[in-house]
């Protein structure tokens, strides 16, 4: 939330301050990442049968459970990982990578002690649930793994 708030704040600020000075073209480029963050803004996640469904502000996303090998609560799994997407204005999202788990799919709104990972086909996908505990074995159930 911090991030998101002086990232705003400063996105904000510097295309108006931009326009104001006549800059058109970075002002409009700071508005289209400000735009895009936005879009990516990840509102929460529900698993329905084998789906789990990852709710975003204008989009959502799909995850087929039926490859599930691995989920299970991972705090703090992403610190000092190395960020290729948003890495927190609205969400973290994109792709992350560590020497331990190497790249994961991340979409996610914390990166402290609610991450869970999820083994999909061999992508690891990085997510950051309310309740890590419930939502994993929600998705183990839907996935077959557990009765």
């Amino acid at each position: 939330m911090v991030t998101t708030g002086l990232g705003t704040a400063a996105v904000l600020g510097g295309a108006f301050g931009l326009l104001e000075s006549g800059n058109l073209w970075v002002a409009g480029g700071l508005l289209l990442v400000w735009i895009h963050s936005v879009s990516g803004h990840v509102r929460g996640y529900a698993v329905e049968g084998t789906t789990l469904h990852i709710e975003r502000l204008f989009r959502h996303e799909r995850v087929d459970l039926s490859g599930l090998s691995m989920v299970e609560p991972r705090p703090r799994l992403l610190r000092g990982s190395v960020r290729v997407g948003n890495g927190g204005l609205f969400a973290f999202a994109g792709w992350f990578f560590n020497g331990r788990e190497r790249w994961m799919r991340v979409v996610a709104t914390d990166l402290g002690e609610r991450t869970v990972m999820l083994v999909v086909d061999d992508v690891k996908w990085v997510v950051s649930p309310d309740d890590p505990l419930g939502f994993s074995s929600a998705v183990r159930r839907a996935a077959g793994l557990e009765r």
